[in-house]
Order: structure tokens, then sequence, then C-alpha cells
């Protein structure tokens, strides 16, 4: 963001929470119970509930979009609101 904002070239990552993929669902199923697993991931977040896929995909487009030109040197984190209630 720094070496080349001059440029035109803007530097962002975005970091996803749990979102509901099958790596999560592998992830899951590691649990005694991986019902219970997952229904206590999807308390834990604000939101209600784990992300998805789409969630990721509009800020991608939205970061990659003219709407979004002054945005750079950022970290997007997208987790439903989990790192908000962290005490860290």
């Amino acid at each position: 963001a720094t070496d080349h904002g001059r440029d035109g070239i803007r530097c962002n990552a975005i970091a996803p929470g749990w979102i509901a993929t099958a790596l999560a669902d592998a992830a899951f199923d590691l649990a005694d119970d991986p019902a219970a697993s997952r229904a206590h991931a999807v308390d834990k977040h604000p939101i209600g509930r784990l992300g998805l896929p789409e969630d990721i995909a509009n800020l991608a487009v939205w970061l990659a979009s003219d709407e979004s030109t002054f945005a750079s040197g950022s970290v997007f984190t997208v987790d439903g609101g989990l790192t908000a209630q962290s005490p860290i």
C-alpha cells in the first residue's frame, strides 16, 4: 500500500472467520458431537450464524471496484463480530 499507492495500486487483505464450507464441516466433524460443535460456534457469533462464501465474495468484489478507491493498507475482518467481542 505504501510502496505503490501513488501508482494507483491498492493493497488490502480479507481476514475471514468461520465460513460455512466443506473445510468448516470437516473441522466440526472432528468433534465428538459435530452438531453440538457447530451449534457452539454459531452461538459464539454475535450475528448468529457462520459466514457464507458470498459474504467474502461480496467484499472482494467491492474491494476490486471503483467504489473502494480510497481503501488501501487495510485488513477487513469478516467474522460476524466474533473478534469484536474478544478480550484480546
